[in-house]
């Protein structure tokens, strides 16, 4: 049985000053079945230029215009096609191995509870939280929709 896709999500407006680390940072985990989506909002200020370098390292980006984070985050989820995604912002960076490292300790176990996820081994436990250190479950968004994109 292989991995689970897991798909990294980026969103960004005009950050070109730390896309370009955020972007390596993804590239160089070790985990073997990564998806890469970056959701720019329409930026302005040579972002675009720091996507297009990397095009070769992103499986999917658009620019476009977006309503907010919560809006651009469903965009990058419409185009995902993982079993968990991770969020992380285009200020931050994956540590080395970090999703390998995330994968294995969580051991690819998912407990429903109620309302709740988790991705659980041992005693380890993690709670689907909007965080670029937890797996969230694409399985969750199927059930109860997508993010509300009336919050700020």
């Amino acid at each position: 049985m292989s991995e689970p896709r897991l798909s990294v999500i980026t969103t960004v407006l005009n950050n070109k000053e730390t896309l370009e680390a955020c972007i390596l940072s993804v590239n160089a985990q070790t985990y073997p079945n990564v998806e890469y989506i970056v959701v720019d909002g329409g930026s302005t200020d040579g972002s675009i230029d720091v996507i297009r370098k990397h095009s070769n390292k992103i499986d999917f980006w658009i620019s476009e215009p977006d309503s907010g984070i919560y809006n651009a985050i469903n965009k990058g989820l419409a185009y995902s096609s993982g079993d968990f995604y991770l969020f992380l912002g285009s200020d931050d960076l994956l540590l080395p191995n970090a999703l390998e490292i995330l994968y294995r300790a969580l051991g690819n176990k998912l407990v429903v509870q109620g309302l709740s996820y988790k991705l659980v081994a041992g005693n380890v436990s993690l709670v689907r939280a909007h965080s670029s250190s937890t797996l969230i479950s694409m399985a969750a968004h199927k059930k109860f929709g997508l993010y509300d994109e009336s919050f700020r």
